[in-house]
């Protein structure tokens, strides 16, 4: 029986909710790995929501997913990938800059001062706020970096940022 279901849909009785037999991961035996469809739109979607062993999943469970698919209040992995990749963080302006302005003693420069906004690279722009970068301040002058050295780490996140603006990349901060 397992063989004449392994890879099928067999659905129960919640609607919109099925699974399909696998081989259990990294362990021998077979798990149900369950599924959702519902409409979003006029789009039909199909969204694989856990391992019945590996993520604890269950038809039950399952159902409440695909309700709060449904409702908006949850969305499915692959949406959440694609808009953590449309995401600017400061990472990635850094990687565009850098690439835009190799080579001389600025570029040595500019990975200096990157090396002290750590804290900032998974943030985006619109993120940042003022009590960041006075903390960034205040932790630098504790290090006892001079003033003009942290004047000069401050302008070069704004720089960074205002770069992205003008290649159109990123939006200003209010």
């Amino acid at each position: 029986m397992v063989d004449e279901l392994n890879g099928k849909r067999v659905a129960k009785k919640y609607p919109g909710v099925y699974f399909r037999l696998a081989k259990r991961k990294g362990k021998t035996g077979i798990e149900r790995v369950y599924y959702v469809t519902y409409w979003q739109g006029n789009r039909k979607r199909e969204v694989k929501v856990g391992r019945q062993f590996a993520d604890d999943m269950s038809a039950a469970k399952a159902a409440g997913m695909r309700a709060r698919f449904i409702e908006n209040d949850l969305k499915p992995p692959q949406d959440r990938r694609k808009e953590e990749k449309a995401r600017l963080t400061i990472e990635k302006l850094w990687n565009v800059y850098n690439a835009a302005h190799t080579g001389g003693k600025r570029a040595t420069d500019n990975r200096y001062m990157m090396s002290f906004l750590g804290e900032f690279r998974n943030l985006t722009p619109e993120q940042i706020t003022t009590g960041q970068l006075e903390g960034v301040r205040d932790r630098l002058l504790a290090d006892e970096k001079s003033p003009q050295t942290v004047k000069h780490i401050l302008s070069f996140l704004q720089r960074l940022i205002r770069f992205g603006a003008k290649r159109g990349i990123c939006e200003l901060p209010l």
